[in-house]
């Protein structure tokens, strides 16, 4: 009971002791040698090794306390199985894990015929006939028979073949992944922030001595000698000393020339296998209170993001409490010692704030810790958290949207605000504008619809004028989707301008007034830097970063990183059911309108300056940490179940599955590796078996855009271990193409080594023309090309002065190393090849 009111679950109707035993006891009596005599006789073992991963994939995940089905046999329509619970069974006739357990045979033993498509796990609907007849041990001989197309008689018997009780009928329903309920649905809904918190990093070997260094704004440099690591210090100077603010077109400057060279670097093969670091300097809150005097770079955080995601393992991000490098080559030696620990580790995210090293997690907001001491109960959206706003006019952005009309309904029922201005960009001339003032005005409140550019700072002071301003929800933005090598400066610019410009806009257009609350909606997007998003991520992280600069600066704001709303509409109109359905496999969705505005007046009451309100499945989270590595943000969350080399580049990863083919014959190289695409085709398009995934059919037709060839490329790179471009699936445009590419790549021929080989030695010229050596690095590089000529020439046909994988030289009666050999030495391989003495 809540509040008073009591939520139906279930019914039933409960007779006396021996009411059943004329119907039942007999029929009890009779079977009891079935299970007595054990295994069954006459019955084919299942295998159940898989069993709850399958019910994981259809939506159903078991805790380890309920995975109690050991062995499973079929004989006819009977099933039989073997259960165990390790739970503590005191206290329960029949513990309920043991009885769950019984059912869990069902599926795998093909009791009942398949669920229609689209169904998932079948649940139990209705009990009947339910007898105990004697208490139950940790351990139950179970046996399931098939009464009609939807429901099972099932007999249980303790460890040596006794009747324990029996159901008389169990019926099933079938039930779709989307109606199963999200952990913490049944409960108080849930706030998430960002902690970072200390990490301890290894004792790095050097500094960074080998690394190069770029200043933002020029061009990628060519390398000479590709380094490990190439440093993009994006820190720019504070405006002024107090680091109040930046301005808009400064923001976008910034992130349009971060996208630029982002583009180039990624765009050269020369930088392969380099990873770039990412260098920010006060871009980002650690802490509650904490400002960010370098806010102009907050939006590049959200840019790399999604950057990191498109191209995992290729960009580490960083920032430190130190001002920018003003173009300097060498780093400060604390900060160096510093940044190198957070390459030895791979950190893919992290902040540098004095000796300490900090990364980011989701977690789940703790009222204990806001120091305001908050105005909610814990954690409960229900609770008596009621957000501020003043009894001026409460300003609402994007207000003819789907979400803003929630909101202005929200504002004027649930928290009575009498003075609303509502502001889109069509106003008065959008769909549904007038129905909803006229709605509201009914309702008791003053409300005005007016269109106005929140891009231009004069209209926003206009349209603010003489008006007594004591709150602003700011919920507008606009998305204009793309990969990141395919995005715009123009692309870029207009999504940016309806988050940052908005933003700063009604911030100095109100700096005069009495406000309680500025609350900026921004979007999850920013923090798990999803794919096809970096424009939108990049804005929203601003306003992320904004809002707890604004907080440091003694003003209200928060920043709600909104995850999906269940509504018709909104920015994630767009998003189609293959989209949403991969999404809920990653572990987000949607959350109702009623969950959200709850979790709106939290956060708005006491929240931290950055809330996350997202409806996220912790089992499907768990699944996808599984499969794959998760965005940084949620690792913890969901551990993934062995670490992974989460910055390592891939051609430094274990070659494993070129080794497998190493062994295999050509027909089978291929077989494998067609079987290897189609499954992981498959599991991006959210298909439910491999077989479903035609070889010869065109990505296109099968359902593929940018993304999904992304995501798709992305999984063949951590299975492969090898660098592979982002236009993949264009290049080799069918499953069977792709396959025989990975062929060719993985098990190259002597013809495609040899090509390899030679581009390696004209990169080598190339590299050495021109350069100014000393005397004696010239005599060595002489004396090496000589010595692997003469190495050569000595035994032409049988190819015996040549090894290309330990770069011997042979046939004379020795066996020299020319990569590590003395002076000595290879003057002594000179004079015996040539017949000098």
């Amino acid at each position: 009971s809540v509040g008073g009111e009591w939520t139906v679950h279930a019914t039933g109707t409960l007779l006396p002791a021996g009411a059943l035993d004329d119907e039942l006891g007999s029929e009890l009596d009779a079977d009891d040698a079935d299970l007595v005599v054990w295994p069954p006789v006459g019955a084919d073992e299942i295998d159940v090794t898989d069993v709850y991963a399958t019910s994981a994939a259809a939506g159903l995940e078991y805790g380890p306390t309920f995975r109690g089905l050991r062995r499973v046999w079929r004989r006819g329509s009977e099933v039989f199985a073997e259960v165990r619970t390790d739970a503590v069974t005191a206290g329960h006739e029949i513990h309920p894990a043991l009885l769950d357990s019984a059912l869990h045979a069902i599926a795998p033993g093909g009791l009942l015929p398949p669920a229609g498509d689209g169904d998932g796990a079948r649940l139990p609907f209705a009990f009947s006939g339910v007898r105990l007849r004697a208490t139950a041990s940790p351990g139950l001989r179970v046996r399931l028979t098939a009464r009609d197309a939807d429901t099972v008689r099932i007999d249980l018997a303790d460890a040596s073949g006794l009747p324990v009780g029996r159901i008389d009928r169990l019926t099933v329903r079938p039930t779709s992944p989307d109606r199963l309920p999200v952990a913490g649905d049944d409960g108080p809904a849930t706030l998430y922030t960002v902690a970072w918190t200390p990490r301890p990093v290894p004792q790095p070997v050097g500094a960074g001595g080998d690394w190069a260094w770029m200043a933002l704004g020029g061009s990628v440099p060519t390398p000479m000698a590709v380094p490990p690591v190439l440093v993009l210090d994006c820190a720019v100077p504070v405006p002024d000393p107090s680091g109040a603010l930046c301005d808009a077109a400064s923001v976008r400057a910034l992130t349009g020339t971060v996208l630029a060279t982002l583009q180039e670097w990624l765009d050269d093969p020369r930088w392969s296998d380099t990873r770039l670091l990412v260098r920010t300097a006060g871009a980002v809150a650690t802490r509650e209170g904490e400002g960010v005097p370098g806010l102009a770079g907050a939006a590049v955080w959200g840019l790399c993001r999604v950057a990191q995601a498109e191209h995992p393992g290729r960009i580490l991000l960083v920032d430190t409490d130190l001002p920018g490098l003003g173009g300097e080559t060498n780093p400060r030696a604390a900060e160096a010692v510093l940044l190198a620990a957070v390459v030895a580790d791979g950190l893919p995210q992290s902040a540098v704030r004095g000796q300490d090293v900090l990364v980011p997690a989701l977690v789940v907001d703790d009222p204990s810790d806001d120091p305001s001491g908050g105005a909610g109960e814990a954690g409960g959206a229900g609770g008596a958290a009621r957000p501020d706003f003043g009894d001026g006019t409460v300003v609402l952005t994007g207000a003819t949207g789907a979400l803003g009309m929630v909101l202005a309904r929200h504002l004027v029922h649930q928290h009575q605000v009498k003075s609303l201005l509502l502001l889109s960009r069509r106003g008065p001339d959008a769909a549904g504008g007038a129905d909803l003032v006229e709605e509201l005005t009914e309702a008791g409140a003053q409300v005005r619809l007016a269109a106005c550019d929140l891009g231009d700072l004069a209209a926003v002071r206009r349209v603010l004028a003489d008006v007594r301003v004591t709150a602003v929800v700011h919920a507008a933005g606009v998305t204009d989707d793309a990969v990141l090598t395919s995005l715009t400066g123009a692309r870029l610019d207009a999504v940016l301008r309806a988050k940052v410009d908005a933003a700063l806009h009604l911030h100095e257009a109100t700096a005069g007034h009495d406000l309680r609350a500025f609350v900026l909606f921004s979007s999850v997007a920013g923090l798990l830097g999803n794919p096809g998003q970096a424009n939108y991520a990049a804005g929203n992280t601003f306003l992320d970063a904004f809002a707890a600069h604004r907080r440091a600066a003694g003003l209200p704001a928060v920043s709600l990183a909104w995850g999906l709303w269940d509504v018709d509409g909104g920015l994630g109109r767009a998003l189609g059911p293959a989209e949403l359905a991969r999404l809920r496999r990653g572990g987000v969705v949607a959350l109702a309108p009623e969950r959200a505005l709850a979790l709106f007046d939290v956060a708005c009451a006491r929240g931290p300056a950055l809330a996350v309100p997202v409806g996220l499945d912790l089992p499907a989270l768990r699944r996808a940490a599984a499969d794959g590595p998760l965005p940084v943000l949620l690792t913890g969350l969901a551990p993934a179940p062995t670490a992974r080399p989460a910055a390592a580049p891939p051609d430094r990863r274990d070659g494993s599955l070129a080794r497998r083919l190493a062994t295999l014959s050509a027909a089978e190289q291929t077989r494998t590796l067609l079987l290897l695409v189609r499954g992981q085709v498959a599991a991006v398009l959210g298909y439910a078996d491999a077989a479903e995934v035609d070889e010869s059919r065109a990505f296109s037709d099968l359902g593929f855009d940018s993304l999904t060839a992304v995501e798709l490329r992305n999984r063949l790179t951590e299975v492969t271990g090898r660098r592979l471009p982002p236009t993949l699936v264009f290049d080799h445009p069918t499953p069977a193409a792709l396959a025989e590419h990975l062929r060719s790549a993985l098990t190259p021929d002597a013809d495609t080594v040899d090509r390899a080989l030679l581009d390696e030695l004209d990169r080598a010229v190339q590299n050495l023309a021109g350069r100014h050596l000393g005397e004696a690095v010239r005599t060595r590089a002489a004396l090496r090309l000589q010595a692997l000529v003469a190495g050569w020439t000595a035994a032409p046909a049988a190819g015996a002065g040549r090894d290309t994988g330990t770069g011997t030289a042979t046939g004379t009666g020795t066996d020299t190393d020319l990569a590590v050999a003395s002076d000595e030495e290879l003057f002594g391989l000179l004079d015996d090849e040539l017949g000098a003495g």
